[in-house]
């Protein structure tokens, strides 16, 4: 199955698999969202009840799959984090996003979602130009993630966001078409 931009719904990488969020999903997502160094950089509630991910997780299965596509990220068989795409109007460019699991952090799942994300998105879109990332400055797993993967750090934008009452300061990566 693809979406209205030819992705498909389904990606596969050498351990992860990239599919739709579904709603037996909550408990693997209830296991990992109320620990402080996932929620720290995300504008989530806190404490993140139940009724949060079921919510969350159907807003989702109706979102927009031509401006947002989303995937949950599975590992051996469990939701593990989600990952998604917000697309420019004219489809140049993607902003990506990923949330995962810290008890999948260090381990290279990371690395492997936006390999095989970008991959994806840049073979099915001929327009796409460039793959954008934002990171919390202080974020720096994040942000060696993503140099390492050969993204372009563009500067950092101010008060870019508010979490938890907090203004957070953002760092702009870009990886233009290969």
């Amino acid at each position: 199955m693809t979406s209205e931009l030819g992705l498909p719904r389904e990606l596969t990488g050498r351990r992860v698999l990239l599919r739709p969020p579904r709603l037996a999903d909550v408990d693997d997502l209830m296991t990992y969202v109320n620990d402080p160094d996932w929620a720290r950089y995300l504008p989530v509630p806190q404490p993140y009840l139940r009724e949060h991910a079921v919510a969350w997780i159907e807003s989702m299965l109706v979102a927009d799959w031509v401006s947002r596509p989303l995937w949950a990220i599975e590992v051996e068989g469990r939701l593990q984090g989600m990952t998604n795409a917000i697309m420019a109007a004219d489809l140049s460019e993607a902003e990506l996003g990923i949330s995962l699991d810290p008890g999948c952090w260090g381990r290279g799942y990371a690395r492997e979602v936006l390999e095989v994300l970008g991959d994806a998105l840049f073979a099915k879109l001929a327009g796409l130009v460039r793959l954008r990332a934002w990171t919390d400055c202080r974020n720096l797993r994040a942000r060696r993630l993503l140099e390492g993967l050969g993204y372009h750090f563009e500067g950092i934008v101010a008060d870019r966001r508010v979490v938890r009452g907090e203004s957070i300061d953002d760092a702009g990566y870009v990886l233009a078409r290969p």
